[in-house]
C-alpha cells in the first residue's frame, strides 16, 4: 500500500496554505496517541458486559415492596440511625 501525505484543504482546494505536507505515519502516530489516552483499561470493557448482562437478567425479577417491608428498611438505614440520635438542639434548629 501507497504511503500518502496529508495537506491543508485550503492549499489544495484554494491554494491559498503555506502549511507544509505531512506523512501519513505521523498522522496516524499522533492519533493512535490521542486514543490510547482515551481508551477503556484492560477488562473494563468486558467487565461492564458482564455487569450489564446480570441486571438484564434481574430486570424481571424486580419485585414491589411491601409498605411495611420499605419502612422497616428506612428505620435500618444509616440516615434514620443518624437522625434518632443527633442533639434535641439539631431538630430544633430546622
Amino acid at each position: 500500500m501507497a504511503r500518502r501525505t496529508y495537506i491543508c484543504y485550503r492549499r489544495r482546494a484554494a491554494g491559498g496554505c503555506e502549511a507544509p505536507t505531512v506523512p501519513q505515519e505521523v498522522v496516524e502516530a499522533d492519533l493512535l496517541a490521542v486514543l490510547r489516552t482515551m481508551a477503556m483499561p484492560p477488562g473494563f470493557a468486558r467487565a461492564m458486559d458482564k455487569a450489564v448482562a446480570v441486571r438484564i437478567r434481574t430486570v424481571g425479577k424486580a419485585t414491589t415492596l411491601s409498605a411495611a417491608a420499605l419502612a422497616e428498611r428506612e428505620k435500618n438505614s444509616p440516615r434514620s440511625t443518624w437522625l434518632a440520635a443527633r442533639p434535641k438542639a439539631d431538630c430544633e434548629r430546622e
